[in-house]
């Protein structure tokens, strides 16, 4: 326990400077921010920053075994050495092939150490994302208050769903990755998920073209839908497939939320969790060594316009060109489909699980910051001027 001690004082301390980050942003007028307040507070105080100015303190709070990473160089050190010297000198062929192989072994001995103490060093952090992401969720399904929570009709969750992991997995088969590996799926499960908490104006414009409830089961259908991804990565091979549960958890919530508990859950999920949960999703990432920029557009293109192209398809042929949604399907589409925290809670499960790598996690928690970052001109783009004082939603 005394061991543990120091590692949670740390997470404490990356948490509390991006809430900070988010107050900041929020005051700045920027509320839309959360996730990127949390972002840059994780890359503050990962090793793109913090571990650059003191990495010997950055790697003992936050990597841990320290003691056996500096045997472990040590003994590469002393390998290396020992080859040059024992490339100059002539001892007997059978002596150097013994010599080698027991400081091959030694070397193997001191990885499997590093790793193994790494992973115990990092468990705290692994239950914070686990549990930061499933507090997420549901504070999210708590804090939206719909009462229909049954997923919506099969044909417009399949578009909603099944569109934009097919992008994911076309586009990592054009960057080389395999399509179906278990952390590609897990890629796709998150991107695919829709949204458990639909922001309070989109809900006001959706209310006004009498699209609330079909939004609302979309969303539903798309979260199955996603569960069914992160089901094919458990196939594929890896435990990090548990990150379904976090998301079908809140459909066993009651559906008759009282108004006061919502407002504080949006509270909650605004101001504390996302930036928190940001923050610790990419606390050990190298932002300049370990990310693909590339990886990030492709994802970002994918989790806004993929999913509201799905919606759009998935409207036209659930629903048909009626006099109800003619002309507002690719409204209803750009203001349903914003699932960033669902997205977030899901790309913050795999991470802490270990599902998905540097690269992925970075480009997962970025693109998620860029949507909701962009849900300003989504309202623009709807074309309806809805006064901030518009509460007209049913509750």
């Amino acid at each position: 326990m005394p061991q543990l001690l120091p590692n949670f004082s740390v997470l404490a301390l990356v948490v509390g400077l991006a809430i900070a980050a988010g107050v900041a942003f929020g005051r700045l007028g920027f509320r839309q921010g959360s996730i990127l307040a949390g972002l840059l507070a994780g890359i503050l105080c990962g090793p793109t920053v913090a571990g650059r100015i003191a990495p010997e303190s950055w790697s003992d709070l936050v990597l841990g075994a320290t003691e056996a990473r500096r045997e472990l160089r040590a003994a590469r050190s002393e390998y290396r050495a020992w080859e040059l010297a024992a490339g100059s000198s002539e001892l007997d062929p059978t002596m150097l092939t013994e010599g080698a192989n027991e400081r091959r072994i030694a070397l193997a001995d001191l990885e499997e150490r590093v790793a193994r103490e790494t992973i115990a060093h990092a468990r705290p952090w692994s239950i914070c994302l686990v549990g930061g992401a499933t507090l997420l969720i549901l504070l999210s399904r708590i804090g939206a208050g719909i009462d229909v929570v049954r997923p919506g009709p099969a044909g417009l969750a399949a578009w909603c769903g099944v569109l934009p992991g097919l992008a994911t997995l076309v586009t990592m088969r054009m960057l080389g990755e395999d399509p179906f590996s278990a952390p590609v799926l897990l890629t796709a499960a998150c991107v695919s998920c829709g949204s458990w908490s639909i922001p309070h104006r989109s809900r006001a414009l959706l209310h006004r073209y009498g699209a609330s409830t079909i939004a609302a089961q979309g969303n539903r259908g798309a979260i199955i839908v996603g569960c069914g991804w992160a089901l094919a990565a458990g196939l594929a091979g890896t435990p990090a497939w548990s990150v379904l549960v976090v998301a079908l958890v809140p459909f066993l919530l009651p559906n008759r939320i009282p108004r006061h508990v919502r407002r504080r859950a949006s509270r909650a999920v605004e101001r504390l969790v996302i930036p928190a949960l940001a923050a610790l999703a990419v606390l050990r990432i190298e932002v300049l060594l370990e990310t693909s920029m590339l990886l990030v557009v492709i994802l970002t293109i994918v989790a806004g316009d993929g999913r509201a192209l799905g919606w759009l398809v998935g409207l036209r042929f659930e629903t048909g060109p009626t006099r109800s949604t003619r002309g507002t399907g690719w409204r209803i589409s750009m203001l349903a489909s914003d699932a960033s925290v669902t997205q977030l809670g899901l790309a913050a499960a795999a991470i802490g699980l270990g599902g998905v790598g540097a690269a992925t996690a970075f480009a997962l928690v970025t693109s998620a910051a860029v949507v909701q970052a962009l849900l300003p001109a989504r309202w623009w783009l709807t074309g309806v001027d809805l006064p901030r004082a518009d509460h007209g939603i049913p509750s």
